[in-house]
């Protein structure tokens, strides 16, 4: 029997707010136990995990052999590379462990292909999270919710926006 890591809190609360049926990326998987995690509960549509370096991405590649399941690894700079989701589809997005500044560098680069009803930002900045929700708002997008976990002696901030 294979053993998988367990997520942490922080990814844990963010798994939590990834629609079930929803097709979702995401972006600086850095090892991918999040899409792991996901892609085994079966739960999900198509499944992506990017990086825009090739070391995680390795990292990545040997997780998702190890857990043996169906998630689509893309070399990306945010969601340059990333296919968009069907017009009918829900679509989830999660940028997690990064800057806010980064954020929203990669929200503003993103496809408007993505741009869309159906699509969810799950947001977990490392800094500047005032500056994201500044940018979320001029940018049209509504805060949905917002999470704080305590992990490791330090708060962490999720943001769950929609698209305008």
């Amino acid at each position: 029997m294979r053993r998988f890591k367990q997520l942490n809190k922080r990814l844990s609360a963010i798994a939590e707010l990834v629609r079930e049926g929803a097709t979702v990326c995401d972006v600086g998987t850095d090892h991918a136990f999040l899409p792991c995690h996901l892609a085994r509960s079966g739960k999900y549509g198509k499944i992506y995990a990017s990086d825009l370096n090739p070391n995680p991405l390795e990292r990545a590649r040997a997780q998702i052999k190890h857990q043996g399941v169906d998630v689509v690894l893309i070399q990306s700079n945010g969601l340059e590379n990333i296919p968009p989701c069907e017009k009918s589809q829900d679509c989830d997005v999660v940028i997690a462990g990064m800057g806010g500044e980064l954020i929203v560098e990669i929200i503003e680069n993103m496809p408007t292909s993505f741009r869309n009803l159906n699509l969810r930002l799950i947001l977990q900045p490392m800094t500047r999270q005032e500056d994201l929700r500044q940018r979320l708002n001029n940018s049209g997008y509504e805060i949905i919710l917002e999470k704080v976990i305590f992990e490791r002696g330090r708060n962490f901030t999720i943001i769950y926006a929609k698209c305008c």
